[in-house]
């Protein structure tokens, strides 16, 4: 993970990051209903901070199939 600051006089950190996700989907007759939940995990370094941030995701969409 890199975080670049809007401010030039900071440097960019870049640190490991781990990412995680659990999801559902459903196959119907034109496409697939799906239900996704995902979390980053990283040590962010930067401003004056040290810490651990935990970031939270979610997701609920249709993906359409179209054949060509």
């Amino acid at each position: 993970l890199t975080t670049q600051f809007d401010d030039s006089a900071i440097s960019n950190a870049t640190n490991a990051m781990g990412r995680f996700g659990l999801g559902l989907n459903r196959v119907g007759g034109l496409g697939a209903w799906f239900l996704e939940f995902g979390t980053m995990l990283y040590r962010f370094n930067g401003l004056g901070f040290e810490q651990f941030q935990f970031d939270l995701e979610g997701r609920l969409g249709f993906a359409l199939a179209v054949g060509l």
